[in-house]
């Protein structure tokens, strides 16, 4: 009997011991990426001793970038050998990969088209990349209080339904929104024509057929020779002349999605376990084209907001 109870407790003890396993799978091996996946380890391994019975080693990483045809066979030998507890997918390609493995919950970040990737998982929760609409105007609003008209060159495939959401949202608040859509980077010349001396303020969208090396230089000497700010979605732009740079804080990023993840690890449910509709943004102000352009940004609500 003290055998039997001697093998009881120390199973006991063996499964208190043992660990999550996660996935974490990589679209590619870019720093954005790196640093996202690293803050969701040391956030998760901070959270999880704090729940469950998993205690002593609360969480072992398996990590696998799936652009890699070795890594991605590996990644899924791993995965349909039943050694997850859960998956982390960093960038879309990653997601797109989880999504072919529904018994294993998923939780997703870096990624600008989530609804795209998910096509069998019921229960993937994560942080968007994408920065949505409402955040755009409201940091055009408080650091450009004088503008009433915003304008946006975009394509329906990539930008349309931001551009929808962004207008009925402009209504709400008094401004209007300018949008000429576009089906190939050769008309966006004539649709920045067709905005001149119309806008307050250029949205510069993360738009694959509007943004081209030479678009790109076309929409910075448009802002130029009309004294139009352009608000941007990465820091990179600010160098070539945007004024505002509205780019995800990767780090804080990852956190978020550690958060979910301790949530899915504990048993909570898909109802109770929402997905996170907005990334952590960071904002950031060019004061040197601020000067060139003849604007002064307000930036006192920035300090306020902690940036």
């Amino acid at each position: 009997m003290r055998g039997v109870v001697g093998v009881c407790v120390a199973l006991m003890a063996w499964a208190q011991a043992a660990a999550y396993d996660i996935a974490v799978l990589y679209s590619s091996r870019i720093e954005p990426y790196r640093v996202s996946a690293s803050a969701f380890r040391r956030s998760l391994s901070r959270k999880l001793p704090l729940v469950g019975s998993k205690r002593i080693e609360p969480v072992r990483f398996a990590e696998f970038v799936i652009g890699d045809p070795a890594e991605r066979g590996a990644a899924e030998r791993f995965l349909r050998g039943g050694g997850a507890d859960l998956i982390l997918a960093v960038g879309g390609g990653a997601l797109s990969f989880a999504d072919g493995f529904p018994g294993i919950p998923v939780v997703y970040t870096m990624v600008p088209d989530p609804a795209s990737r998910i096509v069998l998982h019921r229960s993937a929760v994560g942080v968007p990349m994408a920065v949505p609409p409402e955040r755009w105007m409201e940091v055009t609003r408080k650091t450009l209080p004088s503008v009433r008209v915003v304008g946006i060159v975009y394509s329906e495939r990539w930008s349309g339904d931001f551009v929808r959401r962004a207008e009925m949202l402009a209504r709400l608040r008094g401004l209007d929104v300018l949008a000429l859509q576009t089906s190939s980077p050769h008309e966006v010349y004539g649709r920045l024509e067709t905005l001149r001396g119309r806008i307050g303020v250029l949205w510069m969208l993360p738009d694959l057929t509007v943004l081209t090396p030479q678009t790109v230089q076309a929409i910075f000497r448009f802002s130029m020779e009309e004294r139009v700010p352009v608000v941007t979605f990465a820091e990179k732009y600010l160098r070539r002349g945007a004024l505002i740079a509205l780019t995800p804080d990767y780090r804080l990023m990852g956190e978020q999605a550690a958060a979910l993840a301790v949530r899915c690890l504990a048993g909570k449910g898909e109802a109770v376990v929402p997905p996170v509709t907005e990334p952590r943004v960071r904002v950031e102000i060019n004061t040197d084209v601020a000067r060139k352009l003849g604007v002064s940004p307000s930036t006192a609500w920035l300090e306020d907001a902690g940036r």
